[in-house]
């Protein structure tokens, strides 16, 4: 029952859009923190 309404749930499209744009972001964060130089567009 409860994984039934979780597969349910994350199969809307706006939530997993948010979902999926959150973890882009989050890894986007991470990885210009970590490691600087790779994401500067301006050298």
């Amino acid at each position: 029952m409860q994984s039934e309404f979780f597969a349910k749930y994350l199969s809307n499209v706006p939530v997993l859009a948010v979902v999926a744009s959150s973890l882009l972001l989050t890894a986007f964060i991470l990885i210009n923190w970590a490691f600087p130089d790779i994401l500067s567009f301006t050298q």
